[in-house]
Formats: C-alpha cells, sequence, structure tokens
C-alpha cells in the first residue's frame, strides 16, 4: 500500500479544520458559545453556538447593540451598566442575565470573560456565552415542589417533625407548634427536649 504524500501546510490545515469542528460540536452539546470583544474597535466575533443562542444569522455582524437589542427589558439598565464599566475598567467579568427572544420566550444566558491587553495597551475579552434555560426552569420546578410540599405538610391534620441524622430537629409544622405552644426557633435543635 503506498501512502499518500500530503504537504505539510495541507496537513496542519486538515488537523486545524477537524479541530474546529470539533470544537464546534461541544460548544453545541453544551450549549455554549464563545466570543472576542475589542473594546477599542467595537469588533466582536462569536462562534457558531453564540449566534444560535442569541438567536440571530451568522451573516449579521455582531455588535453591543445587538446584545442590547435581546437583553430582557427588566435586566437592560444592569446590562448597560455592567458594559460601560467593563470596557473601562477591563476586568474580567461574570454575570447571568435574561434574554428576550423575538417569539416572547425568555433565555437565561450566563457570561464569562477574561481581559486582555496587547502591547498597545488596547483590551479585548475572551469569553464563553451559557444558555442556562433548562437548569434555571429545573431550578423554579424544584422552588414550586417545595412550596407545594410545604403547603401539604402545613395543611395536614397531623404532627410532621423532621431530625437530622444527629437527632436534632431541622423541621417541624405549624400543628406541632400550635400544640407546644412554642415557637419554631424553640423546638429547633435540640429544644423539642423542653417538650418531654
Amino acid at each position: 500500500m503506498v501512502e499518500k504524500f500530503v504537504p505539510e501546510e495541507e496537513r496542519q490545515a486538515q488537523e486545524l479544520q477537524r479541530r474546529e469542528a470539533y470544537l464546534a460540536e461541544a460548544q453545541r452539546l453544551s450549549h455554549t458559545g464563545s466570543f472576542g470583544w475589542r473594546v477599542s474597535t467595537g469588533e466582536i466575533i462569536w462562534s457558531e453556538e453564540t449566534f444560535r443562542i442569541f438567536e440571530y444569522d451568522p451573516a449579521t455582524k455582531p455588535t453591543v447593540d445587538l446584545v442590547l437589542q435581546r437583553v430582557h427589558p427588566e435586566d437592560a439598565a444592569l446590562m448597560k451598566q455592567a458594559i460601560e464599566r467593563v470596557s473601562q475598567d477591563a476586568k474580567d467579568f461574570d454575570v447571568e442575565y435574561r434574554l428576550l427572544m423575538p417569539d416572547g420566550s425568555v433565555k437565561y444566558v450566563h457570561v464569562v470573560a477574561h481581559a486582555l491587553s496587547d502591547e498597545s495597551a488596547n483590551i479585548e475579552f475572551v469569553g464563553a456565552v451559557m444558555d442556562i434555560t433548562l437548569a434555571k426552569k429545573a431550578e423554579e420546578r424544584i422552588r414550586q415542589n417545595e412550596r407545594e410540599l410545604r403547603n401539604i405538610i402545613e395543611t395536614i391534620p397531623a404532627f410532621v417533625v423532621s431530625n437530622s441524622p444527629d437527632g436534632a430537629v431541622d423541621f417541624v409544622n405549624q400543628n406541632m407548634l400550635d400544640y407546644t405552644g412554642l415557637s419554631r426557633e424553640e423546638l429547633m435543635g435540640w429544644g423539642w427536649m423542653a417538650i418531654t
């Protein structure tokens, strides 16, 4: 079998293309896009996944104003201040905010970026945009389930007490408080021993 000779430059270009394809697929799978922002020129570069997260056509030229168009109105002032601050301070940033999409849906994003400075002291940020909408929705479902469970526990006609592994009380329902005449604080921990 004869191996085909591939010039070094072509082999390196193929390897780079393969690595970029792997990175793009990893970003798609993790819902994490990347970006670069050169503050002095306003130039912004987005990965394919960042375009997907913001739901802009990849032919669109990303700008700070384009980002702000998608920011949820309730988060807009906070984001404008954050962008102004980081562009002046040239410090790393880590922020969560909501996007209001054209169809009216809301996305939650977590943005982290690292500030870099070149030899001319120009600032550039390199960062990641993570779509955390599913995690936020799961958190809200958990909070809702906890509220519903607490409502059930508080309304059932029974005494409900929960203890930690060492025997200290870590929860009592209202019926138990009414029965003992003690406050929640008095019954928590080892205070329950006062009613024995």
